[in-house]
């Protein structure tokens, strides 16, 4: 089996106000990443704070020359979950993973109605978030603290491969993340 891992970085933490700035998307299976995609988005008017540029360290003048328009954006996600067809488990919609990921798939949403497309259409209402899984796990007792926290789950299981807060980077880790958790 298959999973699609996304994480997002935004300028800011509002999907109504604030722009998404990139997505990235990783597909792990038990054999490992089988495949990644990063998309920097440029929507028609950017909508980003300070703290948030500061925190993903986004550049806005070379953001610019390299992000693409939603609509273009859109299609390279539905092209590339297009690559895997057993991404496909609820009903032929995928299922996202990600950590703290209902926050990733409100920006996707955002961006989703900048273009023809409908989220629902593609994506299921369900989805696994590694942040709860480990919030369970806690309160189960597997963990006497509470490592739900992406970087306090990272050093944890001592991944620390890549700086955190780049969309693409951050899905991966998540993915190597809950492959871990798989083996708890």
């Amino acid at each position: 089996m298959k999973f699609l891992f996304i994480d997002t970085e935004t300028g800011g933490t509002d999907a109504e106000r604030n722009s998404i700035l990139s997505v990235g998307l990783a597909v792990i299976s038990s054999s490992g990443l089988e495949g990644e995609l990063e998309i920097a988005v440029m929507e028609p008017e950017l909508s980003v704070t300070e703290k948030a540029l500061k925190i993903n360290r986004i550049n806005l003048d070379e953001h610019v020359k390299i992000a693409t328009d939603p609509s273009t954006a859109v299609e390279k996600i539905l092209a590339f979950a297009g690559k895997w067809p057993d991404l496909l488990s609820d009903r032929e919609k995928i299922i996202l993973f990600g950590h703290n990921v209902i926050f990733d798939i409100e920006f996707l949403k955002r961006l989703f109605k900048f273009t023809g497309h409908e989220y629902s259409d593609v994506f299921s209402h369900r989805i696994v978030d590694t942040s709860s899984i480990l919030r369970f796990l806690h309160l189960k007792g597997v963990f006497k603290e509470d490592i739900s926290n992406l970087d306090a789950a990272l050093d944890h299981f001592g991944i620390n491969e890549f700086p955190r807060h780049q969309a693409l980077k951050d899905a991966v880790l998540t993915a190597k993340l809950f492959m871990k958790l798989l083996d708890v």
